[in-house]
């Protein structure tokens, strides 16, 4: 751990990365293996010029090819990426919408309840009982899908030493040894304790458990650039803290399957709820036409109607615009929202030699539902 200097702790090592210092600049692997992170090279919150990010957004092929992917799909309902970046181990935060000349820097409030919900269910899905701590980064492709394309997005880091500690029995005992500590009343409790450190001890512990190998114990070296001195190499080895210890990657695949078929019943679905006519005489028809979304999700966030990415859920009657004395052929629907949330259309129009009307109803994201209205019993 680091010295404390204001406990008169001297330090006794120089923390370094594993490595030569090949062009004697006294930095030891400070330039990285190079490349682009596909998962920092999209448009929202772009960081330019970082080590990482590309020469600007979407300046590789296959993030070019994944955005164009996006733009000939726009039906797209749910996105889901796994990735660094998570906002289902914690709710994110939300702001109110600032208005149209400043652009978006969180959730808009009016969409904060359905990542909350997924985030329940999420760790419902995992094991977890609590909010853990979550990480964000700058030019995600699940950033750019919510505040550019107005998309429900949602983004996981499928595995991580604080999930599988948390998860762990170990965390359990931790948990009531804490509440035991309380509740003692004795003079060793007013002694310091060093409370540095303790979520690496958590995990350091968890990996000897589970996976002895992760860690690799502190060893003396010789070493080119440090001659004469005390030299040690150890840690966790290579992609430990981000790949999951193989004979448990069979459950958390079954655990996060679990959660996207979840996901994918929480979509729009539209529907027609009642459809009644009035033959009001001489071939004029008064027609009301109740569209509700039986889904779970509405047929479009805040989000997507602040960016206008998500159209206006559509009703075309199959019938010429001079029949039409009140509505019009096309009509654009309001957001209907779900869990059986009901809007309406209604129409007169005057179609003596017509028995039925046929009528499409359009969402981008909800389906689309086809119609016939029968004038017949209504005369």
């Amino acid at each position: 751990m680091e010295a404390d200097r204001l406990k008169g702790e001297v330090g006794a090592w120089r923390y370094l990365s594993e490595g030569i210092d090949n062009d004697h600049d006294e930095a030891w692997n400070e330039d990285g293996p190079g490349g682009v992170n596909f998962n920092r090279n999209f448009p929202y919150n772009y960081k330019f010029f970082a080590s990482d990010a590309g020469v600007h957004q979407v300046s590789e092929a296959q993030t070019r090819a994944l955005a164009e992917f996006v733009i000939e799909h726009p039906n797209i309902g749910i996105i889901i990426t796994y990735g660094a970046a998570d906002n289902l181990l914690k709710t994110p935060e939300g702001a109110p919408a600032p208005g149209r000349r400043k652009p978006m820097t969180a959730i808009d409030e009016k969409d904060l309840g359905y990542y909350k919900v997924m985030g329940e269910i999420y760790r419902e899905a995992i094991g977890l009982n609590k909010e853990l701590e979550a990480a964000s980064c700058p030019g995600t492709f699940s950033d750019w899908m919510y505040f550019q394309w107005g998309r429900l997005s949602l983004a996981s880091r499928p595995w991580s030493p604080a999930v599988a500690v948390e998860r762990s029995e170990y965390a359990e005992e931790e948990e009531e040894a804490k509440d035991n500590e309380e509740k003692k009343k004795s003079a060793d409790s007013k002694k310091d304790k060093d409370g540095r450190n303790e979520t690496e001890r958590s995990e350091l512990k968890w990996f000897d458990e589970h996976a002895p190998g992760a860690f690799i114990k502190w060893q003396s070296i010789e070493h080119p650039d440090f001659p004469g001195r005390k030299v040690e190499v150890g840690g966790y080895a290579p992609f430990s803290l981000t790949n999951p210890p193989a004979n448990m990657v069979e459950e958390i695949v079954g655990r996060h399957t679990d959660f996207l078929t979840t996901v994918i019943q929480r979509l729009p679905r539209i529907g027609i709820r009642r459809i009644e006519t009035k033959h009001l005489g001489q071939g004029t028809y008064d027609i009301e036409i109740q569209v509700e979304n039986t889904g779970f999700l509405p047929t479009s966030l805040a989000q997507g109607q602040t960016t206008r990415e998500v159209y206006p859920t559509r009703l075309v009657i199959e019938l010429d615009d001079e029949h039409f004395l009140s509505g019009t052929r096309i009509t654009s629907l309001p957001v209907i929202p779900g869990s059986g949330g009901m809007v309406e259309a209604r129409y007169i129009i005057y179609a003596p030699d017509r028995k039925k009307i046929g009528f499409e109803i359009i969402s981008m994201l909800a389906g689309q539902v086809e119609g016939t209205i029968n004038l017949e019993k209504s005369r």
